[in-house]
């Protein structure tokens, strides 16, 4: 029985088996119809409005996504850089207090008063007295803080864009570092002695008075008050404007002017006072100005009491922009003060005929100092110039975008701003209320049609760690939308010309339309074939071209799109693998700063046989966090120490340095313990430690005459003790917190004797709790056989070989923690392995 084919399916069949007939009738109607759709698509204008919004739409959200970021990059950046500001403050008020807390370890070191000039500025600091202060009385600050100058020297040195460095006592004491010339208690001139009676009035000015000054170049604001000391003999003069202090006294000649400098009256002193703390302050110190350019010459008639037009253009070509009709103050000797629309301050001064402007705001991060019974005893404090500041931590891409970045502090103020013309939202606004409570995001501003992203600094807060300091980046919307407005407008011009040529495009269609039919059958699959060997090739950049409305077509498609997509993933590739090999630049920068923090010129006192030492790191990352040093206290006593951070990278790097400065800050004072030097260590990281990171740490001294080891220990691994002999032990430590947990933690000494020939070998955890690929701990009683089996050998092939015999366990296992060992060996008598060691010693 012969079966029949549905009806259905026959259809079907004949539905997808298309003709050559097919094609060309439907190629004709194509042909016929074209015009009117081309006709269509030129009329109907709601094309091109969707094209353009939907490709307006998509860019402005991906330019927010990025600005976001941006923001939050230009903030984890700044925050890095402050932090290290922040804990150069800590150091010199740390310093400051131990000086104030153990005087009599330090000698006295000689200041110089502001009116000298000493052969080297950076030998001392210079110092000021507030008025009424006596020199009997400030004697005693002066030759103890005289001894801050080489701390002083030393964060200078780390941090070059410091522009001064100073200490600012509650009783009126000022030093400065470098060594600064100012105008304190300097004659300024005389008065007549009839001028006493309008002293003696105290409160505002008179007129009288404030004439007089003029007459001698010094123009008193609005806000200046006199009151008396001593009656008809001395007054002081405040104008809290331009921060200047005037001393008025009697002379058998009449009355002299001196100018004064009080800096307990400056806002770095203020904000610092009572605060747990860096405190960050920008302010206007007319006195530490920074040349930004000069005007040209003949521009003395543009400046009057009000910035003319013409001040203003010539501000304007250094991206400042200046307010027009704003206020104009005269200052000393004829110069002038302003501020542009931001708030920010300069002075123009006469010199030399020449009119040089200035820029006079500073930001100072400052830190308060407290006595040996917890009472403010002074403010320290690191001076950055405001254009210093937008160099280091404001970089955004130089496009036609205008991208720009800005800072504001915890109240919403504007601290500085990437150029001078971007948009900064008004402090109060909602913009900056956000910003200064520590959001995230993006807002778009309606007034000025700009997006600003913004992100916190979360190492710069408020007193009450509600308010943060924050990073914006705005982008005027016009940027968002640049290129979809090129798009646009691209897609008008199209569709302009397709309908001027149409016409013409249709004679050539009819003449050529029955050879393309033709073609059109056996031409795709020829050029599908040649398409797809040059993507196979490798040839990305070409496209199939093919239109045949069936599944060729739909096939060609594909293969266009698999090759957008490999050109998308390579790019992609190519982008993450530059940001990764920058990123691992900037680690190996990183790794090189920390390993000079650690000596490696071994052996390091080649004159010296009755001792021998070596010591190396290994890390597990581009940066670590473990340490080690050593140095001779005096002829007799060798300091060594090991120490590890609890944990890696570039955050254990920091600490491990500050741990290191303080180590060796502390081990120079004369007659100290361990368990001393432990102590003032542990209180200065416990300090502000918001982190939570701490240390442990094993610090011996060896009395090398008598073989004495004194010892004291911070929660770190025992050390071993290799005798003479052969035998080997584990040293009993005495109990000792971790260093920055608890700043009153105690520690306490404990000794042994090292024979001659006896080595001890210390190290960190990254030795004994090394794994093998079967998660097995190296452990210490396997350190233990090592070091027997190393009897006679030199410190250095004892190091080389513990660190070889871990290894080996690891059995090439990833290293999970900084391997570090030191070994010290007492000298007394030369053996075997030893004899190598002390002849390349005396051949250096």
């Amino acid at each position: 029985m012969t079966e029949l084919t549905p009806t259905s399916s026959l259809l079907r069949r004949r539905l997808k088996r298309r003709s050559i007939k097919t094609k060309i009738l439907r190629a004709l109607l194509v042909l016929s119809l074209l015009p009117l759709v081309l006709f269509a698509a030129v009329v109907s204008r709601s094309s091109v409005v969707y094209v353009r919004d939907h490709v307006r739409s998509t860019l402005i959200r991906h330019a927010r996504a990025d600005l976001v970021r941006m923001a939050r990059d230009q903030a984890d950046i700044s925050s890095i850089k402050l932090s290290e500001v922040a804990m150069a403050t800590r150091m010199v008020a740390f310093f400051a207090q131990t000086l104030l807390s153990n005087p009599s370890a330090f000698g006295r070191a000689r200041s110089y008063s502001a009116g000298e000039k000493p052969d080297n500025r950076d030998s001392a600091p210079s110092y000021t007295l507030a008025p009424g202060v006596l020199m009997t009385a400030a004697e005693p600050v002066l030759a103890l803080s005289g001894n801050l100058a080489k701390v002083f020297a030393l964060i200078k040195k780390d941090a070059p864009n410091a522009e001064g460095i100073y200490y600012g006592t509650q009783s009126g004491v000022y030093v400065e570092y470098p060594s600064h010339t100012v105008m304190s208690d300097y004659f300024a001139f005389a008065l007549k002695p009839e001028f006493a009676q309008y002293l003696n009035e105290g409160g505002e000015i008179p007129e009288q008075m404030r004439r007089a000054f003029r007459e001698n170049d010094v123009v008193l604001s609005r806000y200046a008050v006199v009151s008396t000391i001593d009656p008809d003999n001395q007054w002081l003069i405040r104008d809290s404007e331009h921060n200047w202090i005037f001393s008025v006294r009697r002379s058998e000649t009449g009355l002299g002017v001196y100018w004064e400098y009080d800096p307990r009256d400056d806002p770095w002193y203020r904000d610092a006072v009572g605060r747990d703390g860096v405190a960050w302050t920008k302010y206007s110190n007319w006195s530490g100005a920074r040349f930004l350019f000069e005007l040209k010459p003949g521009s003395e008639g543009q400046i009057t009491d009000k910035v003319s037009p013409s001040l203003a253009r010539a501000f304007a070509d250094r991206q400042i922009t200046l307010t027009e009709n704003s206020r104009v103050s005269i200052g000393n000797a004829g110069n002038w003060q302003l501020q542009d629309k931001d708030g920010n301050h300069y002075e123009i001064r006469n010199q030399n005929g020449k009119l040089r402007v200035y820029d006079v705001d500073v930001l100072t991060a400052s830190r308060a100092v407290l006595d040996s019974q917890g009472h403010l005893a002074g403010v320290v404090g690191l001076d950055f110039n405001m254009h210093s500041f937008g160099r280091q931590f404001l970089h955004t891409p130089d496009d036609e975008r205008r991208i720009n970045a800005f800072v504001l502090n915890e109240r919403g103020e504007l601290i500085d701003k990437e150029t001078d013309d971007m948009f900064v939202p008004k402090a109060g606004g909602v913009i900056p209320t956000k910003m200064a409570a520590g959001e995230a995001g993006i807002t778009y501003d309606a007034g000025s049609a700009t997006y600003v992203a913004y992100a916190p600094i979360r190492s710069m807060f408020s007193p009450d760690g509600k308010s943060f300091w924050s990073v914006g980046v705005s982008m005027p919307e016009a940027g968002m939308t640049l290129l979809a407005n090129e798009l646009t407008q691209r897609i008008r011009f199209t569709v302009g010309l397709a309908g001027a040529s149409i016409f013409a495009g249709m004679i050539i269609l009819v003449v050529f339309a029955a050879i393309r039919i033709w073609m059109g059958i056996t031409e795709p699959i020829e050029a599908l074939g040649a398409g797809v060997k040059r993507i196979g090739s490798g040839d990305l950049d070409h496209r199939l071209s093919v239109s045949t409305g069936d599944e060729i077509e739909e096939l060609a498609n594909a293969f266009n799109k698999m090759a957008v997509d490999l050109q998308t993933y390579i790019k992609n590739l190519k982008q993450t693998t530059a940001e990764n090999e920058r990123l691992g630049s900037e680690l190996r920068v990183a790794r090189d700063i920390q390993m000079s923090f650690l000596k490696k010129i071994f052996p390091p006192f080649p004159n010296r046989s009755d001792f021998s030492l070596y010591a190396t790191v290994v890390p597990a990352r581009e940066v670590g966090g473990d340490l080690y040093d050593f140095d001779l206290m005096d002829e007799t006593r060798l300091v060594f120490y090991v120490g590890d951070v609890a944990d890696k990278g570039v955050p254990a790097s920091l600490v491990m340095a500050e741990t290191i400065t303080l180590m060796r800050l502390a081990s120079q004072q004369k007659g100290i313990t361990p368990a001393e030097i432990l102590r003032q260590v542990n209180l200065a990281l416990s300090t502000g430690n918001e982190n939570g990171m701490f240390v442990t740490l094993f610090i011996g001294i060896l009395d090398l005459k008598t073989g004495e080891l004194s010892f004291s220990n911070a929660g770190h691994n025992p050390p071993l003790i290799l005798g003479a002999n052969g035998n080997s032990r584990f040293v009993t430590l005495p109990d000792g917190l971790v260093l920055g947990v608890m700043p009153e933690a105690e520690y306490r000494d404990d000794t042994v004797c090292l024979e001659p020939g006896d080595m001890i070998v210390t190290y960190t955890d990254g030795v004994t709790e090394a794994m093998n690929p079967d998660r097995k701990l190296y452990s210490e009683a396997h350190l233990r056989e090592t070091v027997a089996t190393l009897a006679g050998r030199g410190v250095r092939d004892t190091v080389a070989e513990i660190v070889a015999s871990v290894r080996a366990h690891a059995a090439g296992a990833a290293q999970s923690d900084d391997i570090t060992v030191l070994a010290v060996s007492r000298g007394g008598r030369i053996l075997p392995g030893m004899q190598s060691e002390l002849s390349q010693a005396v051949a250096s």
